[in-house]
């Protein structure tokens, strides 16, 4: 009987520790997301006046963004854009390697958005990579700097990519995606500041996580089960005087 107990007891704690890790599992499982993403309304080798759009992912934090710094990539210059956008009161800043655009703090989780035109994008080349810092009202900065690599492939904090098409395969322009309108060419008019969306779990890990859950709950009816059981049968045990 003592070893008996003993087995429900270690089926007990198993139950429950796979119960507890079900909502670990499920917060472990959030698939990592590109926090800072830029897209073209014309993304062409050799293209001109084509204009790029930001989007810095506030990531959920309990402050807000007041700046965007980018670096600009091998064959363009601060020379060679200009500001298309950004949220209500913030200014546009050129430096020596790229630009700034900053301003008042925007809200929690509220995601910074602007654009800046560029006279002519380079011609030998299909990516452009622009490395980017944000920076917090509480002073607190994210790096997207980091390039793929033939040993990291999916680098921790990675710099934003803009894929370019050859001059010679852009016969039918790529439309831009949807809810994601052409920047103005207008430095002062804000652009669209979409609040940070959660990223869900893509469906196959989530019917996976679900079916554990699933399974763990159904051992613990079993186990239960098993325990009432085990009563009933030790209450109707009746002690015989050969027992003693």
């Amino acid at each position: 009987m003592f070893a008996e107990s003993r087995r429900l007891r270690l089926v007990a704690a198993t139950v429950a520790g796979v119960l507890g890790g079900v909502p670990l599992a499920l917060a472990d499982a959030e698939p990592a997301a590109a926090h800072v993403v830029v897209a073209a309304d014309h993304p062409v080798a050799g293209g001109r006046n084509v204009t790029i759009r930001f989007t810095a992912d506030a990531d959920g934090a309990s402050t807000g963004l007041t700046a965007v710094r980018v670096l600009l990539p091998d064959g363009l210059g601060p020379r060679d854009v200009r500001p298309a956008g950004a949220p209500a009161g913030w200014t546009f800043t050129a430096e020596r390697d790229g630009y700034q655009v900053s301003g008042p703090a925007l809200a929690a989780g509220q995601a910074a958005v602007h654009a800046v035109t560029v006279a002519e994008l380079p011609r030998n080349t299909d990516r452009l990579a622009f490395r980017t810092v944000t920076t917090f009202s509480n002073g607190a900065t994210a790096r997207w700097v980091d390039l793929p690599l033939p040993d990291r492939p999916e680098p921790a904090n990675p710099a934003p990519v803009l894929l370019l098409r050859s001059a010679s395969s852009s016969a039918s322009v790529r439309a831009t995606p949807a809810g994601t309108p052409p920047a103005a060419d207008n430095p002062a008019a804000p652009l669209a500041v979409p609040r940070a969306a959660g990223h869900g779990l893509l469906p196959a890990a989530k019917a996976a996580l679900w079916a554990i859950a699933g399974l763990a709950v159904l051992l613990a009816v079993g186990l239960a089960g098993l325990v009432a059981r085990m009563s009933r049968r030790r209450r109707g045990t009746v002690d015989t005087p050969g027992s003693r």
